[in-house]
């Protein structure tokens, strides 16, 4: 036989004892049908009806359950129009939201989905198939889409009127990174690459004739990518051998020109004979870049060289030119910390030998030591010197000392074989 126990109207929930030796819980909610639960214990009954108490009293319940109802595909379409479209990687965002936007999971209401289902989708991805359904991803990658989620659910908690939504990925474990390049451009490798580039320009009409300038220049002016690819001729300040980057990744700065890379741009005004000041330097896009650059690395058999790496490789060449002065560095790079600025520095073997054999290089003796410095010798450099200076005040105003009085020195004739002894 159960036992009832009334409804605390204080709390707004009542419990009931079953014959099962269980504990049926039901809070009213405003609806003529209560929520109700059964539960084990008469203890953790109580806590879940009292939170549920709460919910109601702040309003929040039903907040909450609009959240069930709100879908991962309607949040991801709203994160992108309303906070991807404002990022400057919008385009390889947008692409992500609608990959996540094709998976079943999306279909799920956002106060349903929990740090299981994307533990599974992160197992999936990152050691069987990736959203392409062939590579796996690399972490780095993964944790592109993971800040991305971690990000919407935040922003949907906060600002998109969903105060008691659980955030599934903040106890999602996150994997190592280990995406660290030491990869260097080699002299060979760099031959190849520009008798192939001029080989296109020769055999192909129309090939792009800003390639080989934009790779040589990426070099001597190392900067990322997109931000060479945006300058115009209005951000090149000659005087000042400077070049303005103002929507940069880590904001407004302003990025010194080396010799190198000044050299390439006035060949290139030379050539091109540009008409505006607002013409792009480079008018390329980053898709056209990627395939000519693909193109060359498969027929030259190039493995494992990024378009990156000549970033890397020009910051390990001003490191070198700069003899590593830090502050000098991080002007040519941008770079905000100095832990970033270690990994895009990389001295190859030859680079540590050559430091090493200029440390140990034996110290040369001042020229004077090695000259038989002779008494007549000396005299001789003396009165040499003392004639100079009465040419110059004979020539000059007549000073308060006359010339007259400077005496001439005579060498010591006695022993003109002996070395000066100091």
């Amino acid at each position: 036989m159960s036992r009832r126990i009334h409804p605390r109207k204080q709390l707004g929930y009542s419990a009931r004892h079953t014959t099962q030796d269980r504990w049926q819980f039901r809070v009213a909610n405003g609806t003529p049908r209560p929520e109700c639960k059964t539960f084990p214990d008469f203890e953790a009954g109580r806590l879940w009806a009292e939170q549920q108490v709460r919910l109601h009293q702040d309003g929040e319940l039903a907040s909450h359950k609009q959240a069930r109802e709100f879908t991962l595909v309607q949040a991801l379409k709203r994160y992108g129009e309303e906070v991807s479209i404002g990022k400057r990687g919008r385009t390889q965002e947008l692409s992500r939201i609608k990959m996540l936007a094709a998976l079943p999971l999306s279909r799920n209401g956002l106060a349903t989905l929990r740090t299981e289902h994307f533990a599974q989708l992160k197992k999936t991805w990152m050691h069987e198939a990736g959203p392409n359904g062939r590579t796996p991803l690399l972490p780095s990658t993964w944790m592109k889409y993971y800040c991305l989620l971690h990000h919407l659910f935040e922003i949907a908690r906060k600002e998109w009127g969903f105060p008691t939504l659980d955030n599934p990925l903040s106890r999602q474990s996150k994997p190592r990174l280990n995406n660290e390049r030491n990869r260097r451009l080699t002299d060979d490798e760099y031959q190849l690459i520009v008798q192939e580039a001029q080989s296109r320009l020769q055999s192909c009409c129309d090939a792009n004739p800003y390639f080989l300038y934009f790779f040589n220049f990426s070099i001597h002016c190392p900067q990322r990518r997109n931000e060479l690819l945006t300058r115009k001729w209005a951000d090149i300040n000659w005087k000042e051998r400077s070049l303005r980057i103002p929507n940069g990744k880590t904001g407004y700065r302003v990025a010194p020109i080396l010799p190198e890379a000044l050299k390439i741009l006035g060949q290139m005004r030379e050539q091109f004979k540009p008409v505006s000041p607002k013409e792009r330097i480079f008018p390329m896009t980053a898709n056209a870049v990627h395939m000519i650059w693909n193109d060359i690395k498969k027929k030259l058999n190039l493995e494992n060289l990024h378009w990156h790496d000549l970033r890397h490789e020009g910051c390990s060449r001003a490191a070198k030119m700069l003899n590593f002065d830090i502050a000098k560095l991080q002007k040519v790079s941008g770079h905000k910390s100095l832990s970033q600025l270690i990994r895009y520095v990389n001295y190859n073997m030859n680079d540590v030998h050559e430091a090493v054999d200029k440390i140990n290089q034996p110290v040369q003796e001042p020229s004077t030591h090695n000259i038989n410095l002779t008494p007549q010798l000396l005299a001789e450099s003396l009165n040499l010197l003392l004639e100079n200076k009465r040419q110059n005040f004979t020539q000059g105003q007549t000073p308060t000392a006359t010339t007259n009085n400077i005496p001439s020195i005579q060498p010591n004739t006695k022993d003109h074989s002996e070395p000066l002894r100091h």
